[in-house]
């Protein structure tokens, strides 16, 4: 496990209201069957956002894009590029 996905599981652990199973979802698993909802989902995206100084584009704000940590691993790494 790199820095990079160390602190996105980090911040994934101290979401207010997550549940507990959250934490142990693997990078490729969907989050939604580890009880992530929308609200939850948009919470995650904020906390995202303000740690890695990036904006997620209101295209991406949707759970069916970024429904795992690869998938949200992949968009973070992408917007260093353009960065």
């Amino acid at each position: 496990m790199d820095d990079r996905e160390q602190e996105i599981r980090k911040l994934l652990a101290q979401l207010p209201g997550g549940p507990p199973r959250l934490k142990n979802a693997g990078m490729d698993a969907d989050l939604r069957s580890y009880g992530m909802d929308s609200l939850l989902f948009i919470h995650f995206a904020v906390v995202l956002e303000e740690h890695f100084s990036i904006e997620v584009s209101p295209e991406f704000l949707d759970i069916d894009k970024l429904y795992s940590l690869q998938k949200w691993r992949e968009y973070i790494d992408s917007q260093d590029l353009v960065c």
